[in-house]
């Protein structure tokens, strides 16, 4: 009987359980397209995600041609065969262009995918060849118009600075916001000064309905980085254009830490900073129960950063509440760092969406298995020959997978008031140099302070 594959046994590493540690990729190409058995979904993913970091996209089409007119001798059952094989080479393409085709990396396949589809499948399998066409020349065709929309838009993408859009979420003028308040905060963000939090508190919005606004405005730029971004640093570290989104979700979060001090650092009472600290603790307490970790450890680096943590006397103030000390232990508990964020990682395996992660645990994941492991592996049985290390990209594959797990819209009512006043904050002069934060604090509370100051 015709053999499912060509390959030999030289051309893949296997471990002591039978699974594929590395390949040629002709070997990889056949294992995606044999007659008999399909590859798992963990393989086709690890396939599709990280194909273009060891062959490029024509390479792709050439390997899947040969394999489409793969030659046998005659025998029983030989025409069954082959049609299954080439039906599994359609099915690849079709996959490739229906969930993974990236227009920048795979458009200069596209010749060689209409040839395939005009010629190789239009005389073999015509009914599959129009279906292929239509889908070439309508994948084409969408993305292209949609790069010549973000060409003509760049100014807004990402949409760092715009609201979230997403179906998933109600617009509303600020019902749950009292009108004097409401107008106050139109007001700051129409008026010409550069502090609109000088015109309207922090401490008048309810911090609940700041973490769910912040909760959409980082979710929604997490929903927005292409799988592909995640991979940039294995293609091109030096490329600015491959993680634009992920720069822009960095930068908000930045700023937030940055902002969260300058909240703190400028109120010069310190029963009054104790309060902003304690809007803060509640501002991450409710960030937990919304599974928003990347809000969390924002909140959470910015009252452990070192311009914070020493005010002894203002934390001694806070942390005789109870209620607010218990709240504090409880998300610093989620976002210790100790054992590789061991807990963080517990709560995250137990998460359902909606759910927003914690973005650097997943770039330094990602960085370690690409640092870690080399693109390519040698066999002891054909030590010239290099083999692609196959088992590094399942690994990428599954942390891609999760990613895109919880790139799911929250159904929180959007109120564009509070987001827009938000934004303001965010985008403003923040400081962001350590030292002069830290210079800051010391102003605020010097390091040798009466403690009748705080005396109650």
């Amino acid at each position: 009987m015709l053999k499912q594959q060509t390959y030999q046994d030289t051309q893949v590493i296997l471990n002591s359980e039978g699974q594929i540690l590395g390949a040629t990729t002709r070997a990889l190409v056949e294992i995606m397209t044999l007659h008999s058995t399909l590859p798992d979904t963990i393989f086709c993913r690890a396939f599709f995600y990280n194909f273009r970091l060891f062959m490029s996209p024509c390479t792709l089409v050439v390997l899947l041609g040969e394999r489409f007119h793969l030659k046998s001798p005659k025998i029983d059952d030989t025409t069954r065969i082959i049609w299954l094989i080439r039906y599994r080479v359609f099915n690849v393409i079709k996959t490739w262009l229906e969930d993974f085709f990236d227009l920048e990396a795979d458009l200069p396949a596209k010749g060689v995918l209409m040839q395939f589809a005009t010629v190789d499948l239009a005389l073999n399998m015509p009914e599959h060849s129009e279906q292929l066409i239509e889908l070439i020349n309508r994948k084409v065709s969408a993305l292209s118009f949609t790069s010549i929309l973000n060409t003509s838009n760049t100014s807004e993408r990402p949409s760092s600075h715009s609201h979230s859009h997403s179906h998933s979420h109600s617009h509303s003028p600020a019902p749950n916001l009292a009108r004097p308040l409401r107008n106050a905060l139109r007001k700051a963000l129409h008026t010409q000064s550069p502090l609109p939090s000088a015109t309207i508190s922090l401490s008048h919005i309810d911090p609940h309905e700041v973490a769910k606004q912040l909760t959409l405005m980082e979710n929604s730029l997490f929903c927005q980085i292409p799988l592909k971004e995640f991979l940039a640093p294995q293609e091109s570290r030096k490329n600015l254009d491959n993680t634009t989104h992920i720069k822009a979700m960095i930068r908000r979060s930045t700023n937030l830490v940055y902002w969260i001090s300058s909240t703190i650092l400028d109120e010069p009472d310190i029963k009054k900073r104790a309060q902003v600290i304690k809007y803060w603790i509640k501002v991450g307490d409710y960030c937990l129960h919304l599974s928003n970790y990347n809000t969390l450890m924002a909140i959470r680096c910015s009252l452990n950063s070192s311009g914070i943590a020493r005010l002894k006397l203002t934390w001694e103030i806070v942390l005789r509440s109870t209620k607010h000390k218990t709240m504090l232990e409880t998300t610093y508990r989620v976002a210790d760092s100790q054992r590789n964020f061991a807990n963080y990682r517990k709560c995250l395996k137990n998460a359902t969406s909606p759910c927003l992660p914690f973005l650097g645990i997943y770039l330094s994941d990602i960085l370690f298995l690409d640092e870690g492991n080399p693109g390519y592996r040698v066999s002891h049985i054909k030590p010239h020959q290099q083999f692609v290390n196959f088992d590094k990209y399942i690994k990428l594959s599954r942390v891609l997978a999760e990613i895109k797990l919880f790139q799911v819209p929250y159904k929180l009512k959007l109120i564009e008031d509070v987001q827009r006043y938000l934004l303001h904050c965010l985008e403003m002069d923040i400081e962001t140099d350590e030292s002069l934060i830290y210079t800051k604090s010391l102003e605020v509370e010097p390091k040798f302070v009466d403690p009748a100051i705080i005396a109650s």
